[in-house]
């Protein structure tokens, strides 16, 4: 007995009988809300909605949608490096004694420039992955905005950030430890996001990996490299 294929059709519901041992084969629905265009609507209305910088937004609208091309490994090694970075100058920041605000507007200073190589690297990517958190940590920002320009940090609207040192000086200890002390915080929760910017520039890495010809490991990624030591 045949069964008859036409095109435009859903045949999720052949596998629905298929075990829970199995995995989710309602993949074939999915890839028709790709096809037709459905998929891509959404992800502009998470990216365009009003909590998100508006040219930020903006940039990361104009990405495709898809990319036959990955990132070049220059440019997720730069990703990685920022965001290392970035969450190296957080950690070091929640640490800080903001009583000596010299001291305490020194480390803010190094977070903000960390933060603004973090964001402009980062939109440099094709892959909606790195692009969706760079917009998440964007939100973070956003929503924190009254309480960092108490301390004279303004959230610009291309993303980044910028110091009044002024403002800074006479801004309240308890606002400073606030922002950037404690789990839950605006600093932490930055830590976070850049440490998930790192793992997705690896992660497009690995995707883009490929063996040679030799059997040894050739990826886009530096880690990549770990592998041939086993051969």
């Amino acid at each position: 007995m045949g069964i008859g294929i036409q095109a435009k059709t859903d045949y999720s519901a052949l596998f629905q009988s298929i075990g829970k041992g199995s995995s989710n084969l309602n993949f074939i629905s999915d890839y028709a809300s790709i096809k037709n265009g459905s998929y891509g609507k959404l992800m502009k209305a998470y990216y365009a909605k009003d909590g998100a910088s508006k040219e930020l937004s903006s940039a990361v609208n104009s990405k495709k949608k898809t990319s036959t091309a990955a990132d070049d490994a220059s440019t997720l090694t730069e990703i990685r490096k920022s965001s290392q970075k970035l969450s190296q100058t957080a950690d070091s920041l929640s640490k800080t004694d903001f009583e000596d605000k010299d001291k305490a507007l020194g480390a803010v200073n190094e977070f903000v420039n960390d933060y603004n190589s973090v964001i402009n690297d980062g939109l440099k990517s094709n892959a909606s992955s790195i692009t969706k958190k760079i917009a998440s940590m964007d939100n973070l920002s956003v929503s924190n905005e009254k309480n960092l320009s108490k301390i004279g940090i303004t959230v610009k609207d291309d993303g980044t950030l910028s110091l009044d040192e002024e403002t800074f000086k006479k801004a309240d200890t308890g606002a400073l430890k606030s922002l950037f002390s404690g789990a839950g915080s605006y600093g932490y929760s930055v830590n976070q996001q850049s440490t998930m910017i790192d793992y997705q520039a690896n992660y497009e890495g690995i995707k883009a990996s490929t063996y040679q010809r030799t059997g040894s490991f050739n990826s886009a990624n530096l880690d990549g490299s770990m592998f041939d030591t086993f051969f």
